[in-house]
Parts: C-alpha cells; structure tokens; sequence
C-alpha cells in the first residue's frame, strides 16, 4: 500500500524539541569549526571577494555607482559597508560569513527534519554533513565564496514545496523567486532553474512550472536592472563572464590534476555522509523494488539532481575542492529520503548507533579539540579585528609580509597592482588599483594574449604607484611580467618576499616596486 507524502502534524513538545536540535546542530557543527579561523592569516579567495567589497564600497561613498569590472558581486555588494567599519575587514567578512552559513545551517536542518519526519535523525545527519560542510579545506577561514549565502534562498525553496501536494501559484512564484536569487549570488549554480521549472511541471503541470519561471525571470529583472544602472556598462558585465573562459583556459594544463586532486580531498573529508549516501542508495532502491510511499521515486530523483547539478562548474572550468562539497546537501537529502522509507523502530534503533559511532569516531577529534579552544579562538578574534595581526603574524604569512612591503613604499591612498590573482593585497593595504584592466598584471597578460610589448605600454600609459610580483608557478607569465616592470624604467625594486615554505603562502615570493616618477598619471580604476 502506498504511503503520501504529507507532512505529519506536530506536537507542541516535538515543536521545541526541533528547536533545541536546531541549536545544537548550528552550534556544534557550524559555529564550532568557525570560530577558529575568525583570526586566521588572510587567504587569496577571501581576498578577492573582499577586494571587490573594498571597491565597491570606495565607488558608493564617491557617488559613482558601481566597479564596471567584475562579475555580479552580490555577495561583496551586500557586504561593502565592512570597510566603513573602524576594523579588521577580513576578521568583521568571516564573522559575517559564521552568521550566514549558521542560517543555511539551520534550514539545512528544517529541511532534512521535513524530508525525515525525525527531529533527532535530521539532528544527527545535519551534524554529520554540515560539519563536513564547514571543514576548512572547504570554507578556508569563511568569507571564501557565496555558496551558504546561496543556500539560503535555495534551501527556503525547498522548504516550502515539501509536504505540498497541490501547492498554489503565489508559493510557486515565490520559489522561482527564491531559485533565482540563489543563482544570482552563486552563479555557477545556474541549473538549479531548469531543475525548478522541470520539477515543478513533472509534479504539479505546466502552469505551476510557468509559475515559478515568471518569479525567476522576475527576481533576475529586479535585481540586474538596478545593478547594470549602477555599474554604467553591460558589455563590461559580459564582458568579465567572457574574460573567465580566458583565464580558465590559459592554465587548462593543470585542469586534470585539480580536478584529481580536488576529488581526492573531498572524498577523504566526506567518507561518513558519502557512506552513509550509498546505504542509502540501496535501501531506496530495495524501497522502490517494493512499491512504497506516493512520489519516492521522483523525490529520489530530485534529491540525486540536486547533488549532481553543482558538479557542472568543477566538470566545465577547473575543480577545487569546494565545488565537489556542494554536492552534498542533495546527498543528505537522499539519507532522509531514505529513513523516512525504511525505518521501522527497530531498525531506527540499529541505524541510528550505526550513524552515530561512525560520525563520532571521525568527528570527535576535531570537535572535542574545537569546544577546548573556542574561547582563546573568540578572543583572539576579537584583539585581531580591533587591533590587526600580531608582529609575530605579520612575519608567518607572505601576504602580510608583502602588505608591509607596499606600505611602507607607498602613501595612502596610492595605487597598486598585483600579480598571482593576490587581490587580497588590496584590502589588506587599503591601495587601489590604477585601472581595472590592470588590478592584477597576470590576467591583464592572459586577456592581452600574453604580448609583454602590449602589457608594457598599458603600464606606461596608466603606470600604478606599486607594483607586486610574483613567483607563482600556477599562472603563466611571472617571468615575463618581472622582465616587463623591471625594464620600464618606470619602476625601482624596494623588497622582495622571499620563498619560505615554512610561513602562510610561502609556496612563492615576489618583488615590490615603487614608481620613481611623482607625477600622478591620469587614469583610474
């Protein structure tokens, strides 16, 4: 006999207890590995999501709307007022990225619980899945990129079509709304539209699936119309998507090692929720070889889409790690699935300790180490984003080491190019670059086909106060960009950081120069 699929009603004491999990998930499983890295030496992703927060904010206060350059932001956007602040921007951007992911980890519960119907097995999975979420090989210190921003609107979506049986038109529109807004703080997570629309016509019809279409197709007018208004230029909106293909391609030879490797490492952090989906595979299958709940095979459906829809942006650029952890909440999604479709109590019982012992031997560890230092953790949080990085920490980490180099060789204030994609060097000095085309040297040389004679009349015709090389292998051209800034004549070498792979980013080092003219050039950024 077929089971439906509508929600069970709730007992006020069930209510609470869904609360009190709720707490304890988000506490154990977000907030706990967080804390940790509030203070952490800076890292490149951070800074290139901060470097356009920082620009952002600086082009508001000027009155001239938004950078031209780049692509949508909205995460930097939302963010911006961070450099208004009297402190650490990068510790007050983690700290901002602990409460987001500690929403989405609270609707990653709701939503399991719902898929579930167990307040306690959603407790347990959430704990299992989200702390593999939050490792650090997947968020570094926080702020990495807008993935948990993106989950919130996407998770509410789900939410509120699960236990719908005839949903109507206004909750449809909304979720197209939800879908879009996600999509439009994490890009790359641009299948989720055609996952919304085709399940909501497999389900519900064709008008539910043009429902939520028109709240997608409304929330993208909404939100993009203002944002080109600001930003003044289409074609260098298209244009930033376009240069990304350029990027990528120019280091295609490495595409098959991080894609290997970002699988290895996703794979050695996620074997308890990876187990755990492939027993849950199974009992979905033995489930649907013997009938079972109304809809389970679409739900299944649904939930393996999910996983598989961010696993197109490692498969069609370059994959790192995070991309691969993405694919998770889809995983957890099918364990619910699964409990709600197999559990007896017995077998509640069984799968329960299973989970458990599984999760607690390889979590408990980092969570027991984590709970003994979360408060030294938070007070060094709160000295380091009042105060900045100790002396000691300015000498473990190549990036503030460089940062000490362009300050003390340039005024506030003054103008900055990098190479090596290190944005992170803007907002750790507060420099701007001269023009966007030549923020970052390496991918002005991709974007002008690797012609040093090209690269070498746009620093003469826009030369920035300092410039920071650098020895990183992983892009192309370091030595090329040195022979270009280094014969200019425009340009005088004040330091070098030094490779040391004992420090933070010692991997590589480079070289600061200043600009010997004083004469200020007529360009910006």
């Amino acid at each position: 006999m077929e089971r439906s699929s509508a929600p069970v009603p709730q007992s006020a004491g069930l209510r609470w207890q869904a609360v009190v999990a709720a707490l304890l998930v988000v506490t154990l499983s977000v907030v706990l590995p967080r804390v940790a890295g509030l203070s952490a030496l800076p890292t490149t992703d951070e800074g290139y999501y901060a470097y356009f927060s920082m620009r952002i904010a600086a082009a508001l206060s000027q009155g001239s709307g938004l950078p031209a350059d780049g692509y949508l932001m909205l995460y930097p956007l939302l963010t911006a007022w961070v450099f208004d602040l009297p402190a650490n921007p990068f510790v007050v951007l983690r700290l901002i990225d602990l409460v987001v992911a500690t929403v989405a980890g609270a609707l990653f519960y709701t939503m399991l619980r719902r898929e579930s119907r167990s307040v306690w097995f959603a407790a347990l999975l959430s704990v299992i899945f989200l702390l593999t979420m939050n490792w650090a090989a997947f968020v570094q210190n926080g702020y990495r990129n807008s993935i948990f921003l993106a989950y919130v609107p996407l998770m509410l979506s789900v939410i509120l079509m699960q236990g719908q049986d005839r949903p109507g038109e206004r909750r449809l529109f909304l979720v197209g709304c939800l879908v879009a807004l996600g999509i439009l703080i994490r890009e790359p997570f641009a299948g989720f539209s055609i996952l919304a629309v085709g399940a909501a016509w497999v389900r519900f019809g064709r008008r539910s699936a043009a429902a939520v279409a028109a709240g997608g197709i409304a929330t993208a007018v909404v939100v993009l119309i203002p944002v080109l208004l600001l930003r003044g230029s289409l074609p260098g909106f298209i244009a930033a998507y376009l240069d990304a293909g350029t990027m990528f391609s120019a280091v295609q030879d490495q595409r098959f090692t991080l894609f290997v490797n970002a699988v290895s490492t996703w794979a050695k952090a996620s074997m308890v929720p990876l187990g755990l989906a492939s027993v849950a595979l199974v009992a979905l299958m033995l489930a649907g070889a013997r009938g079972g709940e109304r809809g389970a095979r679409g739900r299944a459906a649904f939930w393996l889409a999910v996983a598989v829809v961010p696993l197109i942006e490692p498969i069609m650029k370059i994959g790192f790690p995070y991309h691969f952890a993405s694919a998770l909440p889809g995983l957890a999604g099918l364990c619910a699935l699964a409990w709600r479709l197999v559990s007896s109590r017995s077998l509640s019982i069984v799968l329960m300790a299973l989970a458990g012992g599984a999760a607690y031997l390889f979590f408990q560890p980092q969570v027991s180490w984590q709970m003994k230092t979360v408060r030294q953790a938070a007070a060094d949080a709160v000295h380091t984003g009042q105060g900045g990085w100790s002396q000691e920490a300015h000498q473990a980490s190549n990036y503030l080491i460089a940062a000490d180099l362009i300050e003390g060789a340039s005024a506030p204030g003054s103008t900055l190019s990098v190479s090596g994609f290190m944005f992170t060097l803007f907002p750790l000095t507060g420099r701007v670059p001269a023009s966007a085309e030549l923020s970052d040297l390496t991918l002005a040389l991709i974007d002008m086909g690797m012609d040093g004679d090209r690269l070498s009349r746009a620093l003469a015709a826009c030369p920035p106060d300092v410039i920071m090389t650098t020895t990183r292998t992983e892009w192309p051209g370091a030595a090329l960009i040195e022979k270009v800034v280094s014969g200019s004549g425009l340009y005088r070498l004040v330091g070098t950081v030094p490779v040391n792979e004992a420090v933070s980013y010692g991997t590589f080092g480079g070289n600061v120069y200043a600009r010997t003219s004083p004469e200020k050039p007529r360009c910006g950024p």
